[in-house]
């Protein structure tokens, strides 16, 4: 039997997601490290790991984001 992390971990892969997202929040997980914090809310929400850049780190007033998880797919270049 499949546990929820591995329930979600196929769902998110069979429609193309890299990972999880909290709109209320500063957490995003990729689909190969899922809840690393042992908690999956119920808030959380399917999305596309994006690399940040220096508008990320203005915008959204993060410091040091190497990544994170977003809600658009991002455009390919």
């Amino acid at each position: 039997m499949k546990n929820v992390k591995e329930i979600v971990k196929k769902y998110l892969d069979d429609n193309g997601f890299t990972g999880l997202y909290d709109e209320h929040g500063e957490c995003g997980c990729e689909i190969n490290d899922l809840a690393p914090c042992s908690e999956m809310r119920e808030s959380c929400c399917a999305g596309y790991k994006v690399d940040c850049t220096e508008e990320c780190e203005h915008e959204l007033g993060w410091t040091e984001c190497l990544w994170h998880i977003q809600k658009d797919k991002p455009e390919d270049k």
